[in-house]
C-alpha cells in the first residue's frame, strides 16, 4: 500500500474517531493492557494503559491506529512488561471466523496470483503454483453474506450451549460482529478467574473433542439412553440426518433405507431411545452417523483464542483495518436480522476514486461493485475503504 493510500485511511478513520461522543470500554479500564497498530507496516504498540474512556477516544481521535486491543486479562501494572503485570482475572471470549468453517462460497470470490509467473487462480492459494511451481503467492480474500450467515449460526449453538449446559443466559453474554468474517461472543464476569485448563477443558466440551460416547448414552456399554447436553444434541442432530432425503445412500451405505426401517429409527429417536437406531443400521454406519451428527452440532469456536489468559481482543466499537467495518455490538434480539455488511458499514461518505488491481464481484451497503481488473473506479467511500483496506487497490484521488 502506498503513502497516499495511507494518509487516506488514516484521515478517514481519524475522522470517524473525532467525531464520536463516547466510547464502549471494559469494565475496569485502568487494569487493562492496550495495544494499537499504528500503521500498515503491522508493528503492533503496547502495553499503554489509560483511565477514562475520555482519555482513549482522544488517543484513538489523534492516532488514528489502523487496529485498536485491549486485554480480556486485567492487571494490577497493566503498563508493564508481561512478567510484571501482575494478572488477576480475564474475560472468557469466542472467536468464531468463517475462514474455519469449511465455507464453499470462498471459490467464488477468493484470489491468488503467483508473485513468481503471475499466475492467478480463484479460491484458496495452492500448495505450489500449477505454473512455475513456486509457493509464493498474493491473496486476496473477502467475505460475503454467505459466509458470514454461516458464521451466524455457529453463534446460535453457541449460546445454546452456554445456556442450557453451563446456566450463562443471555444477560451474561454480549455477541459482536468482528469486523471482518465472523463474530465475537463474551462472557460477563462469571467465568473470568478460570485458568488456562478450564478453559481448554471448556473449549473441548464446545467442540466435542474426546467427548465419551457412553456418558451421554451412544457407548457400547451405556443404557440406550440418550443423556441431556450432548445428548440430546446428538439425538436432534440424529433425527436431522436420518431424515434427509436419500440419507441412505449418503450416510447408511445402502441404496436407500427403507420408509419403514427408517419411520422405526425416527420413532426411536423421537422417544429418546438410542436403541431403534443402532439396531436397525449396522455397527458401522452407526459409527458413522454418530461421527456425522456430533460434527454437526459441535462448536467451532478458536481455542487459540479462548485459553489464552494473557489475549488481546479487538475493542468494540472501533475499526477493522482488514474491511473498514466496525467491530460491532449485536443485541441478541437483532441477531437474526444483523446485516454486517449493512449495518456495520461505518465509514460513508463522497464517492473516491481508486485504482483497483484485482476484486472479485462483491456487495457492500446495499450496492454491487466488480469484478475489477487492473481498471480506474470512482466508488463511494466505504467501498474504497474496503478496497484498500484488502489491498486490492490504491487511493488516486
Amino acid at each position: 500500500m502506498n503513502e497516499r493510500s495511507i494518509d487516506f485511511l488514516k484521515q478517514t478513520f481519524s475522522r470517524y474517531y473525532s467525531s464520536l461522543k463516547s466510547l464502549w470500554v471494559p469494565e475496569e479500564i485502568e487494569k487493562r493492557e492496550f495495544g494499537f497498530f499504528l500503521g500498515k507496516e503491522k508493528a503492533m504498540v503496547r502495553h499503554r494503559s489509560f483511565d477514562s474512556a475520555e482519555k482513549l477516544l482522544g488517543f484513538l481521535a489523534k492516532e488514528a491506529p489502523f487496529d485498536v486491543y485491549y486485554s480480556i486479562a486485567t492487571y494490577d501494572s497493566p503498563q508493564e512488561a508481561m512478567s510484571e503485570k501482575g494478572w488477576r482475572g480475564a474475560d472468557v471470549v469466542f472467536d468464531i471466523d468463517a475462514d474455519h468453517l469449511g465455507r464453499q462460497c470462498r471459490e467464488e470470490h477468493d484470489m491468488w496470483v503467483c508473485l513468481a509467473c503471475g499466475k492467478e487462480g480463484k479460491g484458496g492459494k495452492p500448495a505450489s503454483c500449477p505454473e512455475c511451481e513456486k509457493k509464493d503467492f498474493h491473496e486476496v480474500n473477502w467475505v460475503c453474506g454467505k459466509c458470514l450467515e454461516v458464521a451466524k449460526l455457529e453463534v446460535y449453538k453457541l449460546l445454546e450451549v452456554l445456556e442450557e449446559d453451563f446456566g450463562i443466559g443471555d444477560e451474561n453474554v454480549e455477541v459482536y460482529f468482528s469486523g471482518h468474517r465472523g463474530y465475537h461472543v463474551h462472557v460477563q464476569g462469571r467465568l473470568s478467574s478460570i485458568d488456562q485448563a478450564a478453559r481448554k477443558e471448556l473449549v473441548d466440551y464446545l467442540t466435542g473433542t474426546g467427548l465419551d460416547l457412553g456418558l451421554v448414552g451412544l457407548g457400547a456399554k451405556s443404557p440406550g439412553r440418550l443423556v441431556t447436553g450432548w445428548g440430546t444434541r446428538i439425538a436432534r442432530s440424529l433425527y436431522e440426518i436420518v431424515n434427509e432425503k436419500g440419507i441412505g445412500e449418503k450416510h447408511a451405505g445402502d441404496k436407500n433405507l427403507e420408509a419403514k426401517r427408517k419411520r422405526r429409527i425416527l420413532e426411536g429417536l423421537m422417544a429418546n431411545d438410542v436403541e431403534a437406531l443402532s439396531k436397525n443400521v449396522s455397527k458401522k454406519d452407526f459409527e458413522s452417523l454418530v461421527s456425522l451428527a456430533i460434527e454437526k452440532v459441535s462448536v467451532k469456536v478458536d481455542p487459540v483464542v479462548t485459553t489464552d489468559v494473557h489475549r488481546l481482543f479487538r475493542l468494540p466499537e472501533t475499526i477493522n483495518s482488514k474491511t473498514g467495518l466496525l467491530k460491532r455490538r449485536v443485541p441478541l434480539e437483532s441477531l437474526s436480522s444483523f446485516d454486517p455488511l449493512e449495518d456495520a458499514v461505518v465509514l460513508k461518505g463522497d464517492p473516491v476514486k481508486v485504482s483497483v488491481k484485482r476484486a472479485p464481484r462483491f456487495s457492500l451497503s446495499g450496492g454491487t461493485y466488480g469484478p475489477y481488473a487492473n481498471e480506474s473506479a470512482t466508488v463511494p467511500r466505504e467501498v474504497a475503504v474496503l478496497l484498500l483496506c484488502k489491498e486490492a487497490a490504491e487511493y488516486s484521488g
